[in-house]
């Protein structure tokens, strides 16, 4: 079995270099430091219709891939909306209070609709921190979660503002990530 050692190597390095051994068809190992990559890599296979596992080893993750020698079907015809969230408030008018107050309220509005839920919503840079424990969001999130929206928080942010230990909600993701849902997105904004 062929073995890629992505140890040490940033953000989504690892991920693309999975993506690019899954196009070549042949099952692979690839080894990855901490930090949810493994689980990054593992999400990005199974989209590109291959079997992976993952294997906790001493200081670091490996990742066996195999390539499905049949490729999914696309996704469904539904209209994939995808909301970015770089703050931890909603607007930038300078009332922080009424800023929190309205992020409240849009959370919380989003869990009691049935049409026009946003299918992916993607916290970076100061939005990570809706992600936390102590988020004042936590619960309506929690509750989008569970009506299947897929909540991603930016890893590198996380680690920047030293809360990746609180991270509470949501897959801790990558830029990779990122990039792919707003490249597919058909509809997007961000609050």
């Amino acid at each position: 079995m062929k073995e890629i050692d992505a140890r040490e190597k940033p953000c989504p390095q690892p991920v693309l270099l999975a993506k690019q051994a899954v196009k070549s068809g042949e099952s692979f190992r690839i080894l990855v430091d901490g930090s949810g990559q493994a689980e990054n890599i593992q999400r990005a296979a199974g989209r590109a219709g291959a079997q992976s596992s993952i294997h906790n080893l001493d200081g670091f993750d490996s990742v066996e891939v195999i390539p499905s020698p049949v490729e999914l079907i696309a996704e469904s015809n539904t209209e994939k909306l995808v909301v970015s969230v770089p703050h931890d408030s909603f607007g930038s008018g300078g009332d922080r209070e009424l800023e929190e107050v309205l992020c409240r309220a849009y959370f919380h509005t989003l869990t009691e609709l049935d049409d026009g839920i946003p299918g992916t919503i993607i916290f970076y840079d100061r939005g990570v921190f809706l992600t936390v424990r102590d988020s004042p969001v936590l619960e309506d999130l929690k509750a989008l979660e569970e009506k299947g929206v897929t909540l991603l928080a930016c890893g590198t942010c996380l680690k920047h503002f030293n809360i990746l230990e609180e991270h509470a909600v949501g897959t801790v993701s990558n830029m990779y990530e990122t990039a792919l849902e707003l490249g597919t997105a058909q509809r997007f904004y961000s609050i």
